[in-house]
């Protein structure tokens, strides 16, 4: 009340008005001090002091960018105050702001000396906990660029200098994963876990490595313990329902699937799983729906508007089917997947073969020991009359993956068309006994009635 009194006599004095700041904050008044400690900043805009607390204060709210505004200020006083580069590059990686948030750590090196190592005990601290800081904080940002390799070089580092830190293993974690070395992500998951059990993004994480090796049953084991910690976390579901959906147990699935849109009704890539089981039912309808509503949260979801293309190609709608793939390419052009599905859909209808041929060799020089993209490569070798080209990488796919009967016909009709009749008739047969009524059994039938001369 005396503060209150003494700023309305005089409204001017900084002093008064930032002891009451400090009243207030300790009081947990935070919008009575924000408007103090504004005042403050428009009385005088160089006081240092208001400008770190309110980006204290907005950082502590998840105000994010007007943190980033107080703190950029703040700098320009004290260029060097190593705690305000420390709060902007961890905001930056907040809002994505990647760029600056490297920049801002890189700044961070003119503060510490190259033999830091042999000083004062104290000073040794305090720089390590900068060293720390800047290579967890760029390997994130690397993270979020998707430069995986430059992330995997500071997290290692880091990883090296804090062998106990849960947190530095899990983002070692990542970067592996983003460069699709997934076992050696699941020993950085696990050592996290072992270090903070509670870490369930590292579980979650975890449980996506298994999805990808398509251990589905490990997977699920680690959805099940994440829902067991806690029951509320949409993604674990929406994990186990991905799990349960490379399982083929349709209904578990869409148990799961549904229950974490209930939870999360923003949960864009659940809608997009949701969609692919729908496709897989035949339910073409709810397919689309459930592929829309994906986009709808997330217009950028790459595999959403794969999706879309999926439906739409089998659904004769092939116009839409391009124009889907194309999207999904636009969005997402990492997904090897996305070039791949347009390629086989082109080749399929006989057209732009040039073009399907560019989209599937851009898809396996991005996963090369793909059998599903080595497949796609060599159809399109074959429609377009190159059957060398087509044995050869129909042939690595055969190789990753022995009972796929697809793979095996498709072999087979390349060496048909070669002339290669006995190996023709081999891979034709072993597509048969694997599955008699696969697509393509008839044609394969025929070709061997015709090796028979009957």
């Amino acid at each position: 009340r005396v503060y209150r009194e003494g700023t309305k006599a005089a409204p001017d004095s900084v002093e008064l008005r930032w002891r009451l700041a400090g009243l207030m904050l300790r009081g947990d008044r935070r919008d009575e001090a924000e408007r103090e400690l504004l005042r403050i900043v428009e009385i005088d805009p160089k006081h240092l002091q208001a400008r770190l607390a309110l980006g204290r204060l907005y950082m502590g709210e998840g105000r994010n960018e007007e943190a980033i505004k107080q703190f950029e200020a703040a700098l320009k006083l004290s260029p060097n105050y190593v705690p305000l580069y420390m709060n902007l590059a961890h905001l930056y990686n907040a809002t994505g702001d990647y760029r600056k948030a490297i920049k801002t750590c890189d700044e961070l090196s003119k503060f510490i000396p190259e033999d830091w190592e042999g000083g004062d005990p104290a000073v040794q601290r305090f720089v390590r906990s900068v060293v720390e800081f800047q290579l967890l904080n760029k390997g994130r940002a690397y993270l979020g660029l998707g430069d995986y390799l430059e992330a995997l070089r500071y997290l290692q580092r880091l990883v090296s200098l804090t062998p106990d830190s849960a947190v530095a293993h899990y983002r070692l974690g990542l970067a592996h994963a983003g460069l699709k070395n997934y076992r050696q992500a699941i020993v950085e998951y696990r050592r996290a876990l072992e270090l903070d059990p509670n870490l369930i993004a590292a579980r979650l994480k975890l449980a996506e490595a298994y999805i990808a090796l398509r251990e589905f049953d490990n997977a699920v084991k680690e959805c099940d313990s994440a829902i067991k910690d806690r029951p509320d976390e949409a993604e674990a579901y929406y994990l186990r329902g991905a799990a349960y959906l490379g399982k083929g147990m349709l209904s578990a699935a869409e148990r799961d699937l549904k229950r974490a849109v209930r939870i999360d009704p923003s949960h864009a890539e659940a809608y997009a799983a949701l969609g692919n089981l729908y496709l897989q039912k035949g339910n073409f309808e709810s397919a689309e729906l459930s592929y829309k509503k994906a986009i709808k949260i997330d217009p950028n979801l790459g595999q959403a508007h794969r999706g879309l293309g999926d439906l739409y190609s089998r659904t004769g709608r092939v116009e839409e089917a391009i124009l889907s793939y194309r999207r999904a390419i636009e969005v997402d052009p990492d997904s090897p997947l996305n070039y791949n599905n347009l390629a086989w859909l082109l080749a399929s209808l006989g057209r732009d073969l040039d073009e399907a041929q560019r989209l599937a060799e851009k898809a396996v020089s991005m996963d090369p020991r793909s059998p599903v993209l080595l497949d796609t490569l060599g159809y399109v070798y074959y429609v377009k009359g190159m059957y060398q080209e087509a044995i050869t990488n129909l042939m690595a796919a055969r190789a990753a993956d022995r009972d796929n009967p697809l793979i095996a016909y498709h072999l087979g009709m390349a060496y048909w068309k070669a002339g290669r009749r006995e190996e023709a008739a081999r891979e034709l047969g072993e597509a048969l006994k694997m599955n008699p009524s696969f697509e393509g059994a008839e044609e394969a039938r025929k070709i061997l009635r015709q090796m028979e001369g009957r």
